[in-house]
């Protein structure tokens, strides 16, 4: 006879992959569009396109790894599009699984590991890591980064789990360079919820920093030049007012579209406006200001101070990042964020089972039901928008009409298609607020 205990996990892994496979069923015949053009349909195990050898004067990021598990996945499945479907699916469920086990580990509170898990699973936010076919590398870093997260608790009085726990964060790091703040997180888990000193814990992230350090080289290496993001950055002449004016606008954006996703893009923009700089940066004080008093209220409550402060840690890298892209404005992309998306999660999870202690128990699963079936529904919708190039600019559009990528991906449709006048259109409004690249002009 199984143990009980085993039931309930077997049990907990079926809830989570029925929960994976309702939210994206409908993705997995979508043609491919935008970087899959660039960076799956011509994929080799040519060292240069793996970034394993070269300098790249004009790269802007190094992530070897997604471009490795881009060449894996077009050996195997060449213009099959399901088959990258099929394994960003397979790779996000098991994120959420070991997701799942992570919070459970941390808490011993399985109901709010659920949840949490549930909720990364089914929420639009996260539909990038599967519609999209060269996300297998940005889901894979989510996967890597929670492995490593468990490989050192496994046993702290041991050297070796910190030795893989490094390795995972290595790997995470070799796919997206966000994954530079892991240290952070890290160090916020074992404080927070092993209420480790601020010295044990840095201890801990000894080897992750080794790594760190090791990367930054070979990344200033690989992307030297002028083109290097740094410069790139200085090079936008912003000042830091004019910088949080940006930033307030692109948290706004993200933090509505986790409370109401309705408009959730791949790249949403941000560009300044002088009439409204003092508002957006009073607007940065009070979210600010908010973090501060909700990390105070919370100071009883560690699932939530952990939450919190891995949403927080989140956006740090998305201060250079936002503006790698000057032809863009300001930018942010959902992806770059997902991890401190666990973290809004497991707060929101928190609320759920802090709530089910005081109404009753049919109402408060009438009340999840609602919820979830909602974020179903709305990751369905959201699904279909990515089923070509073209379907999926013009939801773009809605959201960033502005935007110079959906604007010149669209006008390169047209003009694919031979419509002349509306390519025109879509090329002139992607040069209107930035420097285009001559490519623009060519096609002009």
């Amino acid at each position: 006879m199984l143990h009980p205990k085993l039931i309930t996990k077997f049990l907990t892994a079926i809830a989570l992959f029925l929960m994976a496979f309702l939210t994206y069923f409908n993705c997995f015949n979508h043609a491919f569009l935008l970087d899959d053009w660039t960076l799956i349909v011509p994929a080799s195990f040519d060292p240069y396109f793996l970034q394993i050898l070269g300098t790249h004067t004009t790269a802007v990021y190094y992530r070897p790894l997604l471009h490795v598990l881009c060449a894996v996945n077009h050996e195997l499945f060449g213009n099959i599009v399901s088959g990258y479907h099929l394994v960003n699916l397979i790779i996000f469920y098991l994120t959420g699984l070991s997701f799942y086990v992570l919070i459970n580990r941390l808490f011993h509170r399985s109901l709010l590991a659920l949840l949490a898990a549930l909720l990364f699973l089914c929420h639009p936010i996260n539909g990038v890591l599967v519609n999209y076919k060269i996300a297998t590398g940005y889901v894979f870093m989510i996967l890597a980064s929670n492995l490593s997260l468990l490989a050192i608790l496994r046993d702290r009085s041991k050297r070796s789990p910190s030795i893989v726990s490094a390795g995972w964060f290595l790997i995470a790091l070799l796919c997206h360079e966000t994954m530079a703040v892991f240290p952070l997180y890290l160090i916020s888990m074992l404080m927070i919820s092993r209420q480790n000193s601020l010295r044990q814990a840095v201890t801990a992230t000894a080897p992750h920093l080794v790594f760190l350090f090791l990367y930054l080289y070979q990344r200033a290496l690989f992307t030297s030049g002028s083109a290097g993001l740094i410069n790139t950055v200085n090079s936008t002449g912003l000042s830091l007012f004019d910088v949080t004016a940006l930033w307030s606008q692109l948290i706004q954006w993200y933090l509505s579209q986790l409370l109401v996703p309705t408009q959730i893009v791949l790249v949403k923009d941000a560009y300044l406006d002088p009439t409204q700089t003092v508002f957006n940066n009073l607007l940065f004080v009070l979210i600010a200001v908010g973090t501060i008093g909700l990390w105070k209220f919370s100071k009883n409550n560690s699932a939530a101070r952990l939450g919190l402060s891995w949403f927080a840690i989140s956006f740090v890298p998305v201060t250079i990042a936002s503006l790698c892209r000057p032809e863009m404005g300001a930018i942010l992309q959902p992806h770059w964020v997902t991890f401190g998306s666990l973290g809004f999660f497991l707060g929101l999870a928190g609320v759920f089972e802090s709530v089910e202690k005081y109404i009753w128990k049919p109402l408060w699963i009438a009340l999840l039901s609602i919820i979830f079936s909602g974020y179903i529904l709305n990751s369905f919708v959201h699904n279909q928008n990515w089923q070509d190039q073209k379907t999926y600019c013009r939801h773009w559009l809605k959201s960033s009409p502005q935007n110079f990528w959906a604007n010149f991906s669209l006008g390169q449709c047209y003009l694919n298609e031979g419509n002349y006048s509306l390519a025109k259109i879509h090329f002139l409004k992607s040069v209107i607020n930035g420097t285009a690249g001559s490519v623009v002009w060519q096609n002009l």
